[in-house]
């Protein structure tokens, strides 16, 4: 977790390539420790997604965060065990 707090703070200090670097280094120590699906990987790919949008890689972040919302939505669902098909019907 403290790599993506550093780079929480390295966004609000608009240092916004070295945050980038610090979240991809954190997602790929996820994706390979705790795998692909697992919350806190998608939440470090949802930050990196966001902190891309609006720069030159936001072609990148918008597949990246079209990667991780329907795992995440998912995750949600079980986690609150709620019907998935409930849960995707509320967001719009």
């Amino acid at each position: 977790m403290s790599l993506n707090n550093l780079a929480d703070l390295y966004y609000h200090q608009n240092r916004l390539s070295e945050a980038e670097a610090l979240l991809t280094r954190a997602l790929a120590i996820r994706e390979r420790i705790l795998g692909e699906n697992h919350p806190d990987t998608l939440n470090t790919q949802k930050l990196l997604a966001r902190l891309r949008q609006g720069t030159d890689t936001s072609s990148e972040a918008d597949r990246m965060d079209k990667l991780a919302m329907p795992k995440t939505d998912i995750l949600e669902a079980t986690r609150h065990n709620k019907p998935l098909a409930r849960n995707l019907r509320e967001d719009f």
